[in-house]
């Protein structure tokens, strides 16, 4: 298996670069599928605060790797999707923040998904599939407001 690394290579965040704000949803640019990708990888992570309460969450996209393949017999069963429509094999380094009154909580991820347009639309969605182990470990950091 072939695993390209495409755009949005922004460095991985240190320990130093945990502002007391949290930064705004982006997905980045990128090809046109990397693009969808990156949004849907977005939508699924942010999140508004619920009415009333704190923890807006925001996510960015830092890195995507992924590998296009056709779907096979077995996989549009699983998938729900046309036998031999595309889908994406995608490793993701995804930043999400969320925004208390008194502090921040920062948490850098890497997972594993698979991404593919669902039935009847032409929505891309991702979906998480199990955790390998050369991931990267998860780094979280709470930071205080001043």
């Amino acid at each position: 298996m072939l695993l390209f690394v495409v755009g949005g290579l922004t460095p991985a965040v240190s320990q130093e670069q945990f502002p007391p704000t949290c930064f705004q949803n982006s997905s980045d640019s990128g090809a046109a599928a990397e693009q969808a990708i990156r949004n849907a990888l977005v939508t699924a992570w942010a999140r508004p605060a619920n009415p009333g309460e704190d923890g807006a969450i925001t996510a960015q996209v830092r890195t995507v790797g992924l590998e296009a393949i056709k779907v096979s017999w077995s996989e549009h069963l699983e998938y729900e999707v046309p036998e031999g429509a595309t889908i994406y094999r995608v490793r993701a380094t995804i930043a999400t923040c969320r925004d208390y009154s008194r502090r921040v909580q920062y948490r850098v991820i890497e997972r594993n998904y698979i991404c593919h347009a669902r039935v009847g639309d032409n929505v891309l969605a991702c979906n998480q599939r199990g955790r390998s182990e050369d991931l990267k470990p998860d780094v979280e950091r709470s930071v205080n407001k001043q």
